[in-house]
């Protein structure tokens, strides 16, 4: 699984059209002005996991927002005696924001 791989070899303004279409929502509802999406492109940083890493703990402070790019992220969480999938987030979906916005 990588995460923002293909996002990492563009140049500053295909980052900025790859933004606004991955991350400007419905474009009526939610649209990304030019401006929105350069200003996300100065923050955004990239973090490539293979298969079995893990991203984050439950104990670790919120600090950042997970973009999948490409394949899945399994969220879990794990017991003593066994592990609980929570949820599996696939290509183009986004998981962590919740937390951000409730810290």
């Amino acid at each position: 699984m990588t995460v923002a791989d293909g996002y990492q070899g563009m140049d500053h303004d295909a980052r900025c059209r790859w933004v606004a279409e991955n991350l400007g929502g419905d474009p009526i509802s939610a649209p990304l002005s030019a401006d929105d999406a350069a200003a996300l492109v100065s923050v955004i940083g990239i973090h490539n996991a293979e298969a079995g890493n893990y991203l984050f703990s439950r104990d670790d402070e919120p600090d950042r927002v997970f973009v999948v790019e490409r394949g899945r992220v399994i969220l879990c969480r794990r017991n003593a005696d066994r592990t609980s999938i929570l949820q599996i987030m696939k290509t183009g979906e986004i998981f962590g924001d919740g937390a951000i916005r409730s810290a």
